[in-house]
């Protein structure tokens, strides 16, 4: 029976690769697949991961898009899909995710995305997933400072980690964001640059304890 599945994890926990290779594997079995992406991601026309792997994206999804009706060919023509995955979920609207749950009584999705923001706030469209989806897995990843698992999508400006704003949704990469654990980036505070907590973790891992 299909299922909404959410696939979540903080920046570089490999989600678009996971992405890219589970749409592979689909096509290779001669199963047809359509592959989405929020307009909101403007960094590269293509889904793109740290690996190299890339793919054009099949649909891309813009705020008013009714995703049922533009949709509705693709899941009942001669061609009709197995399966849709979606990339950067975490842009889309709960409004979409509820059309997604709709869809998915009829074919698997796979949602990929960011849980939280730069504030540890629920995106709107990952809430709703987590409230509505099947099947929930998380990606995992390690903090860049230590060996914990990273949960936290620290923004930084100007060396100094941001944790506060209006504007929640910053498109950016490694230049702008790094995946912390919640001791890392809560001790980060306490530094007034991101470099000088790093020069002082490198020298001192006792800075927070197990």
């Amino acid at each position: 029976m299909p299922k909404l599945y959410f696939r979540y994890g903080v920046m570089n926990a490999s989600k678009t690769a996971d992405l890219l290779m589970t749409a592979h594997n689909f096509n290779a079995k001669g199963k047809a697949v359509l592959v989405l992406k929020s307009a909101v991601d403007t960094r590269s026309p293509l889904i793109q991961s740290r690996t190299g792997m890339s793919r054009h994206p099949d649909v891309v999804v813009h705020e008013n898009t009714n995703l049922i009706s533009f949709l509705s060919s693709s899941l009942d023509g001669p061609m009709r899909v197995k399966a849709i995955f979606v990339d950067e979920v975490q842009f889309l609207t709960p409004p979409q995710i509820d059309q997604l749950r709709e869809i998915s009584c009829r074919v698997n999705v796979f949602c990929y995305g960011l849980r939280t923001d730069f504030r540890c706030t629920l995106f709107p469209a990952s809430s709703r997933l987590l409230e509505v989806a099947d099947s929930i897995k998380e990606l995992r990843a390690c903090c860049e400072f230590c060996d914990r698992k990273a949960v936290v999508n620290a923004k930084f400006l100007n060396d100094t980690v941001v944790r506060d704003g209006a504007e929640t949704i910053d498109i950016g990469g490694e230049e702008k964001y790094k995946s912390m654990c919640w001791q890392c980036w809560n001790i980060s505070s306490y530094f007034p640059s991101l470099t000088l907590f790093t020069e002082s973790f490198s020298t001192n891992h006792d800075l927070h304890s197990d």
